[in-house]
């Protein structure tokens, strides 16, 4: 098993036996940086998973450890650097052979979303679609794409929500997330019949992942829908 080996000689001259060696293994690396990620030290952690990637470049945890490190890097809010981790393990594994690339499609799509570039989001998300027959991805997919539409509506009755809703019709009657879809199509068909004067909005609820509910904004907010974080949103105080 490959070792990173360190020599810590001090100062002046010194016999071989005073010379001390640290050896780290690569599971004791990984593990070391997948503990800083889960004490959500993310600064660190993207620190020593670039560390491993760069001394155990064959270690078969490679892929997960460049993906964490954009996690990392997302949680730190430094979206683009995250876009640009998730893009490098895309576009090194055109056949969606492993996991970690397809969930680096949703979060590179997330990481433009809190750029603030929709259509980015959208294009990196209509290119999986094209690229991948799990039906349970595509929904997935098809899901995102419907809350980036309803994020990018300002107006209930808009374009937007009629190409979230074709996206919504999209997915599969009895799928993982079909009572998401049935729910959000409730509601959005509710808000498109009230008065266009009231305002709605959308956000991805932060229980779980892809899970969205529908509320009442702050009396006098004026804005339309939304599809953010709860925790970056002006209009989420009362809740």
């Amino acid at each position: 098993m490959a070792a990173w080996f360190i020599e810590f000689t001090g100062l002046g001259l010194v016999t071989a036996a005073e010379t001390l060696t640290l050896t780290i293994s690569p599971d004791t690396q990984f593990a070391y940086a997948e503990t800083l990620f889960q004490d959500r030290d993310f600064r660190t952690a993207e620190v020593e998973f670039k560390r491993f990637i760069h001394f155990f470049p064959g270690d078969p945890r490679i892929l997960e450890a460049r993906f964490k490190t954009g996690l990392a890097l997302f949680h730190q809010e430094r979206f683009h650097e995250a876009a640009r981790q998730f893009n490098d393990i895309i576009i090194n594994d055109n056949e969606l052979s492993f996991s970690f690339t397809k969930e680096a499609f949703f979060m590179q799509s997330k990481a433009f979303r809190q750029m603030g570039n929709l259509a980015y989001a959208q294009v990196v998300l209509q290119n999986f679609l094209h690229l991948t027959d799990d039906p349970d991805l595509r929904d997935r997919i098809l899901l995102d794409l419907a809350g980036l539409h309803i994020n990018a509506s300002r107006q209930p009755g808009t374009n937007e929500l009629d190409m979230a809703l074709a996206f919504l019709k999209k997915m599969s009657s009895n799928g993982l997330l079909d009572d998401q879809r049935n729910e959000l199509i409730h509601r959005i068909l509710a808000v498109r019949s009230m008065p266009g004067k009231i305002r709605f909005w959308l956000a991805f609820s932060p229980s779980f992942p892809g899970g969205i509910s529908l509320h009442r904004p702050h009396q006098g907010c004026g804005c339309g829908f939304f599809f953010e974080c709860r925790a970056r949103s002006g209009c989420l105080e009362s809740l």
